[in-house]
């Protein structure tokens, strides 16, 4: 059966795009309570809420890795069309620190989703070549490169089984103006 959804997060602003860590003891949430979007922690046992970090301008799409040591999320720092940024997750539940911002992409592409592979050692990112180019699905390593394409063109929304086995996207058609 189905069941009523519960609320887990409050306040002033919008939060959406959460994540449950791995364990189920946090949530990562994108909220724009400020006057930027920013990435939050809250610990699901007290409800309490965090700024997980200050990135210094928005930050969307966080996503925890499956052993729970790495943050990715999407940064529009230092590229307007976003970038893909990973940081380690340090600490314990309620009292997280995260390590220095470390981006994978740059500014000749424009990254918009994400998900991690199970290994936790890569991702797949729908990225485009500018603010117009078709979407490509491309598989990141976390120790660097443009990586490969993986999947049909003009795909977003991707999901990942946990064993790995089931990439799963919803096409995107281009719309001719």
């Amino acid at each position: 059966g189905l069941a009523m959804p519960d609320r887990l997060t409050a306040g002033t602003g919008h939060q959406y795009l959460g994540a449950e860590a791995p364990g189920g003891r946090e949530l990562y949430f994108a909220s724009d309570q400020a006057s930027t979007t920013q990435i939050f922690v809250q610990d699901l046992q007290t409800g309490v809420p965090q700024l997980a970090f200050d990135e210094l301008a928005d930050a969307t799409w966080p996503r925890p890795s499956p052993d729970g040591r790495t943050l990715l999320y999407i940064s529009y720092r230092e590229d307007a069309a976003g970038d893909v940024c990973v940081r380690t997750i340090e600490g314990r539940p309620g009292a997280r620190k995260f390590g220095e911002r470390r981006c994978l992409t740059g500014p000749d592409s424009a990254e918009l989703q994400a998900a991690w592979f199970p290994d936790s050692r890569s991702i797949a990112v729908v990225t485009r070549s500018g603010l117009h180019g078709d979407f490509e699905l491309r598989r990141l390593m976390l120790d660097g490169g443009r990586g490969e394409r993986v999947g049909a063109g003009n795909a977003a929304s991707p999901t990942i089984s946990p064993d790995g086995r089931w990439l799963v996207t919803v096409p995107v058609e281009p719309r001719s103006t």
